[in-house]
């Protein structure tokens, strides 16, 4: 989502303000962060379990730590409002279109639409797989 301050993950953002509709994703979320205060949240935990993550998301997230853990937030704030996905919202919110990320990070029509296809296949498992 485009919000004022940057683009935020909608998911992320519901649960820092406790607004997820699922309670057990709410539950485990608060395993591990924070209540927020002034939207700011911190690990409760110093060596969190990742055994959930592959090799590829912990060197993603370590990476992303590496070149933005240290910068101020206000900064980071301005720094996101130049990439080209970020549209104004105006004291509001806008969804981001997965696809602009995409084009903007060079992807070809057709590896934008094989991501597509991935990810409805992979949204369909989750269904049949949470499904009661």
């Amino acid at each position: 989502m485009s919000m004022d301050y940057g683009p935020v993950l909608s998911k992320v953002k519901d649960l820092i303000t406790m607004e997820t509709e699922s309670e057990v994703d709410g539950e485990v979320w608060r395993e591990y962060v924070t209540e927020p205060e002034r939207y700011r949240v911190r690990s409760r935990k110093s060596d969190p379990e990742v055994s959930e993550l592959s090799d590829y998301e912990l060197s993603i997230l370590e990476q992303i730590d590496e070149a933005f853990g240290k910068w101020d937030r206000f900064y980071l704030s301005k720094w996101t409002h130049r990439l080209p996905e970020w549209t104004d919202p105006h004291k509001s919110s806008l969804p981001i279109d997965p696809e602009v990320i995409l084009r903007h990070t060079g992807k070809s029509s057709e590896e934008i639409a094989s991501i597509a296809d991935d990810a409805e296949q992979s949204a369909f498992m989750r269904q049949i797989l949470v499904a009661p």
